[in-house]
């Protein structure tokens, strides 16, 4: 008998409007309850962007997985006609234009200032969007995500049925307090070097911010308990705890089951 340990896959996720999808190194599966309360379920390999190379080099190995989960909600709209995207929820899209909006007016009103144009861009790009999840679905959802995945770790035993909390370490939003700052200083320094804003000094800026943010959440989980880890983590626990996750219905946490049991049977089905 083979007595080596098989370690659990390890698992993250999206929350949509109307149900979860969940991922693991290999693997996703999306669950979501229709408008008649039905319930449909897709599933599928991952297009890998990642390598055991591209792994070991920092920020690229973050905005490598970044780009896998985009591909993978493309995957998810393209098989599972029912599910509606976060950025398909009209509170998101109205949130999204304000926040366009509030940049531009301070921009305006601090033409002169580019601290003050790239601090209020970064919060105006994310206060209106997080702000708009209170009491969602995506929120229920969200948490039901986190529970899920929290049990699983907790029991691998009892994946489907754990009780953890609505928050989670590895949550997106623990990368606000980071991405915020890092969204400051690398714009701020792009636009000292070349002497203004240009597109394409935007778009190194924001990927360099997305992943530095990545990198500094990697190290928060790998440190945990720390006091830099608790200082990272700090605005983003805050935020799940307050905003972006409420108690998830029975109904969203039996969809999210069926999520989290598809992708164990592709992990199983595959060993």
């Amino acid at each position: 008998m083979d007595s080596k340990r098989v370690e659990p896959a390890r698992i993250g996720g999206t929350a949509l409007k109307n149900g979860l999808v969940l991922q693991s190194e290999r693997f996703w599966a999306a669950a979501v309850r229709d408008q008649d309360g039905s319930t449909h379920v897709a599933s599928g390999r991952k297009r890998m962007l990642i390598g055991a190379a591209t792994d070991r080099v920092p920020l690229v190995r973050g905005l490598a997985r970044f780009g896998e989960s985009l591909i993978t909600l493309a995957a998810v709209r393209s098989r599972l006609g029912a599910a509606v995207l976060p950025l398909e929820s009209t509170r998101i899209a109205v949130a999204l234009a304000g926040s366009l909006l509030a940049t531009s007016a301070l921009r305006a009103v601090a033409p002169d200032s580019v601290f003050v144009q790239e601090a209020g861009t970064a919060l105006a790009a994310f206060v209106p969007a997080v702000a708009v999840l209170k009491d969602s679905p995506i929120a229920g959802y969200h948490a039901a995500e986190h529970k899920l995945i929290g049990g699983r770790e907790a029991n691998p035993e009892d994946p489907l049925g754990g009780q953890a909390p609505k928050e989670h370490d590895r949550c997106g939003s623990n990368l606000v307090g980071p991405y915020l700052v890092a969204t400051v200083l690398s714009n701020w320094t792009v636009r000292k070097v070349l002497g203004g804003r240009t597109s394409v000094g935007s778009v190194v800026a924001g990927a360099v911010s997305l992943g530095t943010a990545l990198e500094a959440l990697r190290w928060a989980n790998r440190h945990s308990g720390s006091m830099g880890s608790r200082l990272l983590l700090a605005p983003g626990r805050f935020i799940q705890h307050h905003i972006t996750t409420t108690e998830p219905t029975a109904a969203q946490m039996e969809v999210g089951q069926q999520a989290l049991g598809e992708l164990l049977r592709l992990e199983d089905s595959d060993r």
